[in-house]
């Protein structure tokens, strides 16, 4: 048994194991509560396979397993795993539940208060299950590159919502919608750094806003260089 209430965020990140490992007797129970709190866990098995939370049996026979959501309670893992031949189940409070991400999949279940601004990410989805709702209050953000699904009227928003991917129709509150801007870096298939001066090389590249260039003839991006690969990230002052 692993209860997690009381508002404590919990991370765990293991680059070499299961970040959070459940064992049950024979016959017996493995339960993960989260109440009102949250559980971040992100782990790597030995070989590079993704496994933050992983759900086990002691000796032989069969266990059962639950993860339990209350309380607007968010569950982040980058992969969840159960013994072979055995399944999670999933129990929440309907009147105020939680959120479960296996990996890039989420689900809300109940009726959830975002208590802290929340981010899908691309290729990422958040799934609104029947039922269930997602409400956004004042001065909290959904910042949605991904695809957020779920029936009309969903979701309530009296905070902020800034959207490049899919949301559910019909959408309530009182709060605000805008669009995340979309940049482009456009440049050849091969760059020619010029100009070694100072310890800088120069390029030339062609950054728009939407269908906008936004450097001008004297713009210029500042790009630190580094051994390891890495995304670039462009964005305007409070975007």
């Amino acid at each position: 048994y692993l209860n997690i209430t009381d508002g404590a965020d919990v991370v765990s990140n293991c680059p070499e194991s299961t970040a959070v490992m459940f064992y049950a007797r024979p016959g017996g129970e493995g339960i993960l509560t989260v109440m009102g709190a949250s559980l971040t866990a992100n782990g790597w098995y030995p070989g590079g396979e993704a496994r933050g939370i992983f759900f086990s049996r002691l000796g032989t026979g069969t266990a059962k397993f639950y993860l339990r959501l209350a309380d607007n309670a968010v569950v982040r893992a980058n992969k969840v795993a159960v013994l072979s031949g055995h399944t999670l189940q999933h129990q929440y409070n309907a009147s105020s539940g939680g959120m479960y991400f296996n990996g890039d999949a989420g689900i809300v279940y109940g009726a959830v208060t975002l208590q802290e601004d929340l981010s899908i990410g691309k290729g990422e989805t958040l799934t609104i299950s029947n039922g269930a709702s997602l409400t956004i209050p004042e001065s909290v953000s959904l910042i949605n590159e991904g695809a957020v699904t779920g029936a009309d009227g969903s979701i309530v928003n009296n905070g902020t919502i800034y959207n490049s991917g899919a949301l559910p129709e019909g959408i309530t509150g009182s709060g605000s919608q805008s669009e995340i801007p979309t940049y482009s870096l456009n440049c050849p298939d091969k760059v020619e750094l010029v100009n070694h001066e100072n310890d800088f090389y120069q390029a030339q590249f062609d950054l728009s806003l939407d269908d906008n260039s936004i450097l001008g003839e004297d713009g210029k991006v500042v790009v630190y260089g580094t051994y390891r690969k890495a995304d670039m990230v462009l964005k305007n002052e409070g975007d």
